[in-house]
């Protein structure tokens, strides 16, 4: 219980938010929830990351009051994109490769489907264990 002179509070921008990315591959790739994801170009020049999202880009089309997981269809393409921008940061100059981050909305449905996708992502791409890639 918090006590009458504390209290919680959001992070103040983007920037701040993506402190609480988490490291999938150490300086390369991070995966993370945020408020809005519709200024990521902004995020991206603050922390001289390569933020994406496909949050509006991939959507997932219900059978009845479900939420996921995307089809394989969808997956191929997150994955492509993934593996391209991955492989586009490993060509440049040691000191400009930039990290990738997967960004999602703070939505339970959109964090468990990000989740996936970058989880079937390791597996497949990196031959991550399911237990490795969790």
């Amino acid at each position: 219980m918090l006590g009458s002179g504390m209290r919680l509070s959001a992070p103040s921008s983007p920037k701040d938010e993506m402190l609480n990315a988490v490291e999938i591959v150490k300086d390369k790739l991070y995966f993370a929830a945020l408020r809005k994801v519709d200024n990521l170009q902004n995020v991206s020049a603050a922390t001289n990351s390569v933020c994406f999202s496909i949050d509006n880009e991939l959507i997932y089309e219900p059978f009845f009051a479900d939420f996921g997981p995307l089809n394989l269809g969808l997956l191929y393409r997150f994955c492509t994109k993934l593996d391209g921008l991955l492989r586009q940061q490993e060509r440049q100059p040691e000191g400009r490769r930039q990290r990738i981050v997967f960004c999602c909305a703070n939505d339970p449905y959109r964090k468990a489907n990000a989740a996936t996708l970058i989880g079937s992502y390791c597996t497949l791409y990196f031959g991550w264990s399911a237990d490795d890639a969790y």
